[in-house]
């Protein structure tokens, strides 16, 4: 995840649009009141252990109050990063990416990816938001909620028309490649111009009154002073479930099926992310079904590569599956005859690519990173006094 808040625009960003009208329950004959009760679970399932992965920074080595994810799930989190990544690089100060706590994409990173092999209880809860207090030390305390904060609101004077259809977002600019473009158009103009089209998310540039047409909302976005994004209204979502048990149980979300994050559809892979508050943490030398109520525990030693090794091995996967269309972009200076994974030519022939591979063609490289005849190298992990803790 992974993270991840993955996340999200990223998840471990900790921002900033909250997704429209998902409910966690939907489709699972439970409902908020039923699992407050105890009496209903999200899809239960039996007892089981589960291999789960946290992509993290070098000096966060524990899952308690984290995201982690499945590899199909963690696979879409890179993919996600790496077709916004340029963006960061042109403005490290947007909101993606001045707190972002992952950057595994940076060939010179020393973020990890950890593999673990987690004990659940089957009892799955709603999804929760995991994310440092304090996002500039993320070695600090964590802590799991229930939703992303919102973002800054509509800018001033927006039109009734645009509100009626588009929540609207003042600063914010779209990193992915338009559907269409109009030009010479006002903001209401350009929200008409969405609605006609059936666009999901519009981008509006108030320096040269253009409008962006987006069929698809994908959360690559940047932060910019003159536009204004516009996200298609949906059904009002349920009121967000708070209760103890919610905090005591191991979130699920399947990525597909809640069609965010790069889902299994355009660019993604699917796959699950986890939630793993710590009020559910099983006590050291206790497991889940001990009779404390516990839901979750790491069991066995966790396995650790080299975050910036399973981006190398994806993106060289992308690129060996369009090397006609990646011919043209630049190159690294210096003759090493790599692509400069940089450019903005590449970051289109990226999103365009991934747009175009299978969810088990799109996993594939991250499974061989932990397996296959040639794995990434397995690396320390630092310190081991969390892991202790948790594992038996």
């Amino acid at each position: 995840m992974t993270r991840f808040a993955v996340a999200v625009l990223a998840l471990l960003a900790g921002c900033c649009l909250a997704q429209h009208g998902h409910d966690p329950f939907s489709g699972s004959g439970c409902n908020c009141s039923a699992f407050c009760e105890g009496s209903c679970a999200i899809n239960a399932s039996k007892p089981s252990k589960r291999t789960m992965y946290r992509m993290t920074p070098l000096d966060v080595d524990g899952v308690a109050d984290k995201n982690t994810g499945d590899a199909p799930g963690d696979t879409s989190y890179v993919i996600e990063r790496r077709t916004a990544a340029f963006d960061c690089r042109k403005d490290p100060g947007s909101f993606q990416c001045a707190n972002l706590v992952v950057k595994g994409d940076d060939p010179d990173s020393t973020d990890l990816v950890i593999e673990f092999q987690v004990e659940n209880d089957g009892q799955w809860g709603p999804y929760l938001y995991c994310n440092p207090l304090d996002d500039k030390h993320p070695e600090r305390p964590w802590n799991c909620s229930t939703s992303l904060p919102n973002g800054p609101g509509p800018p001033p004077h927006y039109p009734e028309s645009c509100a009626a259809t588009y929540d609207g977002y003042a600063t914010f600019c779209s990193a992915d490649k338009p559907d269409s473009v109009v030009a010479g158009v006002t903001l209401g103009g350009c929200c008409a111009a969405a609605a006609a089209a059936h666009a999901q998310s519009y981008a509006y540039h108030t320096s040269n009154s253009s409008c962006e047409l987006h069929a698809h909302f994908r959360f690559n976005l940047f932060a910019c002073a003159d536009g204004v994004l516009g996200l298609l209204k949906g059904p009002p979502g349920p009121p967000t479930c708070q209760c103890p048990r919610v905090f005591a149980s191991v979130g699920r979300e399947n990525l597909t099926a809640s069609g965010s994050h790069g889902g299994g559809g355009r660019g993604g892979a699917g796959g699950e992310w986890y939630s793993l508050p710590h009020q559910g943490m099983c006590a050291p030398g206790g497991g889940v079904g001990d009779g404390s109520g516990c839901s979750w525990s790491v069991v066995g030693k966790p396995h650790a590569v080299n975050a910036s090794c399973v981006y190398d091995r994806i993106d060289a996967h992308v690129e060996a599956a369009n090397a006609t269309g990646f011919a043209p972009c630049p190159k690294n200076a210096g003759g090493g005859g790599g692509l400069n994974r940089t450019s903005d030519c590449y970051s289109e022939c990226y999103s365009h690519t991934t747009d175009q591979m299978s969810p088990t063609d799109l996993t594939a490289p991250w499974k061989s990173a932990f397996g296959g005849k040639h794995p990434c190298p397995t690396v320390d992990i630092p310190s081991q006094r969390a892991l202790a803790a948790l594992a038996r």
